[in-house]
């Protein structure tokens, strides 16, 4: 009964281990997300301001005061976006070293937890084995296991809900970003009609 246990504790530590793995793995591919985020806003930036440089190459001469405002107008918008896409992504590695951070430690925590129940259930096993009491050691055995399966279903939905409730500021935070964007693209939209009109 005892290697059984003892067999069933090391599958499990085992399960735990690959589990955790994985979860490292999908932290890590977090992070790839972010820096290919990062290489999009770059692309973006990049595609706008072209687009503003081929807008500006087609004012002649008699527009010249103009073509400065415009210059200026693509600068500015420019050097908003790169800053507000160059704190959002300060501030998306910041926020995903915090969650792994606290993932690794509470991951840490529960695997100390886990361990020193397991040492519990064998000095208790170990001595209802001297005692040659089989009901006490039946019923040691029972609630470790118990005791185990709940913790480790505690520790689960912890984990679900953290990687949940991570996703979604994640979400809220792009959102915010491509509001930001979309107000200062609206913004210049409107400053060029107005310098357009004027050209008129």
């Amino acid at each position: 009964v005892q290697q059984l246990t003892e067999d069933r504790i090391v599958s499990d530590l085992r399960e735990l281990a690959d589990w955790n793995a994985q979860r490292e793995d999908q932290l890590e591919g977090h992070v790839d997300n972010i820096a290919g985020i990062e290489a999009q806003g770059q692309e973006r930036l990049a595609a706008i301001h072209e687009n503003g440089i081929d807008k500006i190459a087609g004012i002649d001469k008699r527009i010249s005061e103009l073509y400065d405002d415009l210059a200026d107008l693509e600068n500015n918008g420019a050097d908003k976006r790169e800053e507000i896409n160059r704190t959002y992504m300060r501030d998306e590695i910041a926020q995903l070293e915090k969650f792994r951070k606290d993932e690794a430690r509470r991951t840490r925590d529960y695997y100390k937890d886990r361990d020193r129940l397991l040492q519990d259930l064998n000095d208790d096993l170990l001595d209802a084995e001297q005692e040659n009491d089989v009901v006490r050691f039946i019923a040691a055995q029972k609630a470790a296991e118990k005791e185990l399966r709940r913790n480790q279903e505690d520790f689960d939905q912890e984990t679900q809900d953290n990687q949940s409730d991570y996703l979604a500021q994640r979400a809220i935070e792009q959102q915010q970003l491509a509001e930001k964007l979309s107000d200062i693209q609206v913004e210049g939209d409107a400053r060029r009609a107005e310098i357009q009109e004027r050209i008129a």
